[in-house]
């Protein structure tokens, strides 16, 4: 008898508890793209063009601009795809930067280039990432006084390790994401 008025008031206590704890949303909630809204619309006819823009290392740039032939409205984005290949397997893959998220990468890449012409005394990290997920960054090694940069897409999206580059890729890469930012 004890053991169930003592369950009955957990139960009643915990359930009070969680009465007065908000609801949390998903980090998504609210970040929605629009993009994955455009690309999935229902009852209606979306066209999808696909327009190679050049490559960076292994990532190659697209243009990929949807229509909704209902109404003629367009979404432009940039697309980077992936490609890699196995044993008996190939894939590709493409995740997706709206205007804003390039420009915004954009931002962060040179401010990563700026803070890095110096040579610190200790070991120095920077870190940008996308909404979509996507980390940027450099590192510097003090005992060998280099600086390192990097471009790693979503652990889910990309199985393999992060994309390494020199200043002169950082300053090519920005150069390009200025070109295609530009033909969005």
């Amino acid at each position: 008898m004890k053991k169930t008025i003592i369950s009955a008031f957990f139960i009643i206590i915990f359930s009070a508890l969680k009465a007065q704890i908000p609801t949390v949303k998903p980090s998504t909630v609210g970040l929605e793209k629009n993009y994955q809204n455009f690309s999935s619309k229902k009852e209606t006819v979306v066209q999808k063009e696909i327009i190679k823009l050049g490559d960076f290392k292994d990532l190659h740039f697209q243009k990929i601009v949807l229509k909704d032939l209902s109404d003629d409205s367009s979404l432009s984005v940039l697309g980077i795809m992936t490609l890699s290949e196995t044993f008996d397997n190939i894939s590709r893959k493409t995740i997706t930067l709206e205007k804003d998220e390039v420009e915004k990468l954009i931002n962060a890449l040179e401010k990563i280039q700026q803070n890095s012409s110096s040579k610190p005394e200790n070991d120095t990290k920077y870190k940008y990432t996308t909404k979509s997920g996507i980390e940027t960054g450099s590192n510097y090694h003090a005992d060998v006084k280099t600086w390192e940069y990097y471009l790693k897409l979503p652990a889910t999206f990309y199985s393999q390790n992060e994309i390494q580059f020199s200043q002169n890729g950082l300053a090519e890469l920005i150069k390009f994401l200025k070109t295609a930012h530009q033909k969005l």
